[in-house]
């Protein structure tokens, strides 16, 4: 596992009221390998972190150009287009899926280039800003 982003808990909220842990978990089991879109979640006290599930190099989207991103985007609209008509169907996550679909901003997503295609990563998943600050890693 690779380290994605690690943020001040002073920097973001968490508007669903579950545990993340457990959120992760039964992504996991329900979606199977479409899970890897979203990063891996440990949350502490004062900070949390965001894994990918592999220990390639991803790149933040945020940090490519528009045209690139718009080569990007394409991609990541499918992948989150079929993970949402699946949680859709789950009665344990339909309450939750436009919360749980939530990041932060294009700072969050990660991808690097697989095949002829891109591979995803979510951080920040289930989360919103508290605070704007320029600095997300410490």
């Amino acid at each position: 596992m690779k380290k994605l982003v690690k943020v001040s808990n002073n920097e973001i909220s968490f508007p669903l009221s579950l545990n993340y842990e457990s959120i992760y978990s039964s992504l996991k089991i329900l979606l199977g390998p479409k899970a890897s879109l979203f990063a891996e979640i440990s949350p502490m006290t004062s900070y949390t972190t965001w894994y990918a599930s592999d220990d390639a190099d991803y790149w933040r989207l945020s940090e490519v150009s528009e045209s690139k991103a718009a080569d990007i985007l394409p991609y990541l609209n499918t992948e989150l287009n079929q993970v949402r008509n699946e949680l859709r169907k789950s009665p344990q996550f339909a309450p939750y899926v436009d919360d749980i679909l939530r990041i932060p901003d294009n700072s969050y997503i990660f991808y690097r280039k697989q095949g002829s295609g891109y591979k995803f990563t979510l951080a920040g998943w289930g989360c919103r800003l508290a605070h704007s600050s320029s600095k997300k890693d410490f």
